[in-house]
């Protein structure tokens, strides 16, 4: 299998289709990424059409010393904050992350949606960059580099950052009631 950064130097010396590749590989983990901020269907497969015209625009500039995958959500994030910023609206962050965790159905594992309930809950009181750097840390599986170059910070800041977001979590996870969810 031909590997992300292989398509993206056959992109950059004009093979389209290595575009189509990486929209398929991408496309669903990158809806998630911004459908996870916005709780917006439509605004969120706006945004990866748009990433990826900026992908497209801007494949001249893939440096291949570092991961695709890190330089597809640095662009995904400024996509997503331009967007907001150019509409002069403020990134959702403050609101309820409703739906962070897949709800399960079985009654054995009721105590595991609970949980899974609580933690939604407990998400949906941190802001908005907080609840972004345990989605890229956690949920796509992003390296702390990597998540440091994406947010122009240093390694070590985004150490203490993700620190700090992981106990606000616990705190508010903690305070957060079970309520047989």
């Amino acid at each position: 299998m031909i590997t992300d950064e292989e398509l993206m130097l056959q992109a950059k010396s004009g093979d389209m289709s290595s575009i189509s590749d990486l929209f398929v590989r991408y496309h669903k983990e990158l809806y998630t990424f911004y459908y996870r901020q916005s709780k917006n269907d439509a605004l969120s497969k706006d945004l990866v059409q748009n990433l990826f015209e900026r992908i497209i625009k801007n494949r001249s500039k893939y440096d291949t010393k570092y991961p695709f995958k890190s330089w597809l959500f640095k662009l995904a994030w400024n996509e997503q904050n331009d967007f907001y910023r150019k509409r002069k609206l403020t990134l959702p962050g403050d609101e309820r992350m409703a739906h962070i965790l897949p709800q399960t159905e079985s009654k054995r594992e009721d105590a595991s949606a609970d949980s899974k309930q609580r933690l939604n809950v407990a998400m949906g009181q941190l802001n908005q960059e907080q609840q972004q750097l345990i989605q890229m840390t956690q949920f796509q599986g992003l390296k702390y580099a990597e998540v440091a170059d994406i947010m122009g910070c240093s390694l070590s800041a985004i150490k203490v950052r993700v620190h700090r977001t992981m106990k606000s979590l616990r705190t508010a996870y903690i305070n957060t009631p079970n309520h047989g969810y």
